[in-house]
């Protein structure tokens, strides 16, 4: 487990103890709405217990074997290979994606390669030939599942990639082998090493490195108004396997949407973002955080998009699960009168959304439907 996670459980374990339930769940009546709200559910009944509280997931991640080990590509041809770093969070009740970015030329790409078959790695700006050979590492771990991964066919394409990987990610041939998962080779001479970094910590975060989720990618389409590289988008929207978590029903579980976490000052709302681009999880990023709405009561604030472009790289991401959400749509009205009627079911919602002025605001009343990026 990361030390990002670790922190955040012991925060919340110290301090917000009260916050009992990660998940209000309990709406087994949907709420009648009028022109002015919406409201989805959080999560489906097959998912929940009989008492309403929300079960353990056991989810999958491409676990049924879509990707590929042997390489059709022509070795007489150069190939550039895009590395998919991920991550599967589960520090919320419902797992969730996040991606391991470079910015290159004005856009968000997965690291890449190049790499030329027809020769040898003599040059020293190419890969080296230092890993141990694949076979030598099936014989170390005697296990079947490696053996069946194998194959009779030397996978070329991990035997040329693993030392990369083993410097970026800075593990052992061991570790690199095991979160291994194939690729998927695309058109014009490309393809995507698929790698499982859940249980590694990223590395090498600087000013040109992000870590992203889903919605960043195949929704808004860009990382804080950076655009994301179309090949990375393509790729989701071809192979659906790859953009979601699965139940043991093989049904998508919901995904989490980028929202930024703000405050009120003097009266207007403000984003927050983190000192000197620092990155990782605090103690202030989870402490004296909420607000005390006079409508709401004490709620976690959010903005749909950043209210200004200043410093964007420093701004607070959070991953925020707003499916059991109470849309109030009207722009015209206070949000007074608009809500007044259903200020005492405001329990049976993890969120409500408003607007002030022409920003779209969250509203949580638990911290448990959301993290930081």
């Amino acid at each position: 487990m990361s030390s990002n996670i670790e922190l955040r459980k012991l925060i919340m374990a110290k301090f917000m103890s009260n916050d009992k339930s990660p998940i209000q769940t309990n709406f087994d009546n949907k709420q009648e709405t009028n022109d002015y709200l919406t409201e989805k559910e959080y999560i489906s009944e097959e998912n929940k217990s009989l008492n309403g509280d929300v079960e353990i997931l056991e989810t999958f991640y491409i676990d049924d074997d879509p990707l590929s080990r042997v390489l059709e590509h022509d070795l007489n041809k150069s190939l550039t290979v895009h590395f998919l770093l991920y991550k599967k969070i589960d520090e919320l009740a419902i797992p969730f994606l996040e991606f391991y970015f470079e910015k290159k030329n004005d856009l968000y790409c997965f690291p890449s390669i190049t790499i030329d078959f027809s020769e040898k790695n003599e040059d020293p700006n190419k890969i080296p030939e230092t890993i141990e050979p694949i076979e030598e590492i099936e014989q170390k771990g005697g296990d079947d599942d490696n053996e069946e991964f194998i194959s009779d066919e030397k996978d070329i394409l991990y035997d040329k990639c693993s030392p990369f990987l083993m410097e970026l990610l800075n593990i052992n041939s061991e570790d690199c082998f095991e979160n291994y998962k194939g690729f998927i080779e695309t058109n014009n001479n490309e393809c995507f090493i698929v790698f499982d970094c859940t249980e590694l910590d990223w590395i090498n975060e600087n000013d040109e490195s992000i870590i992203a989720i889903l919605d960043e990618i195949i929704n808004k389409n860009s990382i804080l108004n950076i655009p994301v590289d179309p090949k990375i988008i393509d790729l989701f929207n071809k192979y659906e396997y790859m953009k979601y978590i699965v139940d043991k029903k093989g049904h998508p579980v919901e995904i989490p949407v980028c929202l930024y976490m703000c405050e009120k000052i003097n009266g207007i709302n403000e984003n927050l973002y983190y000192e000197n681009n620092k990155k990782s999880i605090t103690d202030e990023s989870y402490l004296d955080i909420q607000h005390e709405h006079p409508i709401l009561g004490s709620v976690y604030l959010f903005s749909e998009t950043p209210f200004d472009s200043i410093e964007t790289n420093k701004l607070k991401r959070h991953a925020v699960f707003i499916q059991n959400t109470l849309y109030i749509m009207n722009r015209d009205f206070p949000l007074e009168e608009n809500i007044h009627k259903y200020k005492e079911d405001f329990n049976e919602f993890s969120a409500v959304s408003f607007y002030e002025g022409n920003n779209e605001i969250y509203a949580a009343h638990t911290n448990g439907i959301f993290t930081e990026i």
